[in-house]
């Protein structure tokens, strides 16, 4: 599923006009087929359409609402609207990742004939909670309650923005890239005796009252105790370690670079940092094609603000490359 075109109005320094931006999409083999550049001066909204394809997936940034990105010339009563048009393999997207108690409905809106099938989705700011799908046959938008949610699933947006620092995509939060990629590492690693095997040595270490740490811990736990009946009453007072989650393990970690000098990443410069978190974008866009039961692959979408912003011209090149490649299969 691919997007083929945007219709943005009343956004910022878009205006009242309906006309669509088209996209090219991938055709599964020729390099740069799904390649989108954008070019133009400053000020001339390449930025704010990445920032309206953000509200229409996700609606307005925290801590703003719809009047704070509309249009300064627009009429008080005009409102946001943000209407893209997907085409592909629709279908099989919508078999594979939406819930299944939605995906009936979500089918009953895909239109075309003739090979060519489009689904067409809008948010306004009238209710910009909501997401709208577009009938055919009434030639209208219509909220389907509880579709918004199912609708996000079906598709990755993942946004590098110029003035983001490249520290925070090769973070490992549950949000973030690393933390996306290592998820679902971290989930099949828990099912295997070796996790299981580590669990129990945890225990026995943290919280066995016959190991060298528990014994050290208990002279600190009895003068805890002594203290506490002494000022508020009776009661035992002992420190116990919770069962170690998988998704813990990524709280400290950190990536380093070797090119000569083997330092962390924050210690690099950012063009190295940029190029890391880059690097990073493309695993997690392969990662998403392997899915393991689906018969098509997760749409993924990557919208790179000022590409060229840190990086060497070599290193220009050589995303380009990158780039002209991923962009067989994932639209860029």
């Amino acid at each position: 599923m691919y997007m083929e075109s945007i219709s943005i109005t009343n956004f910022k320094c878009f205006g009242t006009s309906t006309d669509r931006v088209h996209f090219c999409v991938p055709d599964g083999k020729t390099r740069g087929s799904g390649l989108n550049t954008l070019v133009g001066e400053n000020n001339s909204g390449k930025s704010t359409l990445f920032e309206a394809v953000q509200f229409f997936r996700e609606g307005p940034p925290r801590g703003k609402s719809p009047d704070d990105l509309k249009n300064k010339w627009a009429n008080p009563d005009d409102p946001i609207d943000v209407d893209v048009v997907f085409g592909g393999p629709i279908e099989s997207t919508i078999t594979d990742f939406a819930q299944k108690n939605k995906q009936e409905v979500l089918t009953n809106y895909i239109y075309g004939g003739n090979g060519k099938r489009n689904l067409r989705i809008s948010r306004s700011s009238v209710d910009h909670k909501e997401l709208r799908l577009w009938n055919e046959v009434d030639q209208s938008f219509k909220n389907e309650t509880g579709i918004a949610a199912p609708i996000q699933r079906l598709f990755e947006f993942n946004f590098v923005w110029a003035d983001t620092n490249p520290q925070d995509e090769t973070k490992f939060g549950s949000t973030t890239i690393c933390g996306k990629l290592l998820s679902e590492i971290a989930r099949t690693f828990a099912d295997t005796q070796e996790f299981r095997d580590f669990q129990h040595t945890f225990s026995e270490t943290f919280n066995s009252e016959g190991s060298g740490l528990r014994v050290r811990l208990k002279e600190i736990e009895q003068r805890t105790q002594e203290v506490f009946e002494s000022q508020f009453g009776k009661a035992r007072i002992t420190f116990h370690f919770d069962e170690l989650k998988t998704d813990g393990f990524f709280k400290n970690v950190h990536i380093k670079v070797d090119d000569g000098l083997d330092l962390y990443l924050d210690e690099k410069g950012t063009g190295m940092q940029r190029s890391v978190a880059l690097a990073l974008i493309q695993v997690y866009a392969e990662n998403l094609a392997k899915h393991p039961t689906a018969d098509t692959t997760k749409p993924f979408f990557l919208f790179i603000d000022e590409p060229e912003t840190c990086l060497h011209p070599q290193g220009q090149l050589h995303l380009l490359k990158a780039l002209m490649e991923i962009s067989k299969t994932q639209q860029i």
